[in-house]
């Protein structure tokens, strides 16, 4: 049996806003809902269903990007963009887990989308100050580590 969140991930992308532009809008109210995303992401089991909605969600911001109603004041954009934030902030381990695929997807003009994406750090992990005058890389213990590449 699949569970009611993963069904409805399921529906969501067969209502993508490529496929369906006209529901576009109500598309992206109903992922950004508060109900859906964090219960999706609060499970790694629902992470692919979310890589695929983001992926969904990117596609058509290259439709529109490649339109002329394309701006950083378009009200799609800014939403995409408020639920790349809120993402980023209440669950980074999912872009740190998933940012190659994610990247891929997003349109080369959205370099604020990609900055979101990619300045995730993981939920604990400390990051030291590029600041101070007496930080070595070399004796940083991330350096030795090698990085999980999914």
């Amino acid at each position: 049996a699949i569970p009611l969140l993963l069904q409805f991930a399921h529906f969501l992308h067969n209502l993508r806003p490529t496929v369906l532009p006209a529901f576009s809008v109500a598309w992206l109210d109903l992922l950004a809902h508060p109900s859906l995303l964090p219960s999706l992401l609060s499970s790694t089991s629902f992470w692919p269903a979310v890589e695929v909605l983001i992926s969904d969600m990117m596609a058509f911001a290259l439709v529109i990007s490649q339109s002329t109603l394309w701006s950083t004041e378009n009200p799609f954009y800014k939403a995409i963009v408020k639920i790349m934030l809120v993402t980023q902030h209440d669950f980074p381990d999912f872009f740190c887990l998933n940012h190659t695929s994610i990247c891929n997807n997003i349109p080369l003009g959205c370099l604020q989308l990609r900055n979101i994406v990619l300045s995730s750090v993981p939920r604990g992990m400390i990051l030291p100050d590029p600041y101070s005058l007496s930080l070595n890389v070399d004796q940083l213990p991330a350096v030795h580590s090698v990085p999980r590449v999914p």
